[in-house]
């Protein structure tokens, strides 16, 4: 889990794919932060989770 006092702080550069960074995970509540590249790509994204 990270700890940032602005949430633009810190994204990393991403070439391609996402980067998910846990914010908040408190019983059954998950907040997270996602960064995409700038590239598009085909790629299906399924997640484990529900929305």
């Amino acid at each position: 889990m990270i700890n940032p006092e602005n949430l633009f702080d810190n994204i990393p550069s991403l070439v391609e794919g996402e980067d998910f960074s846990e914010l908040l995970n408190c019983r059954n509540v998950v907040i997270e932060r996602i960064v995409s590249s700038d590239k598009s790509d085909n790629k299906v994204y399924n997640q484990e989770q529900d929305k």
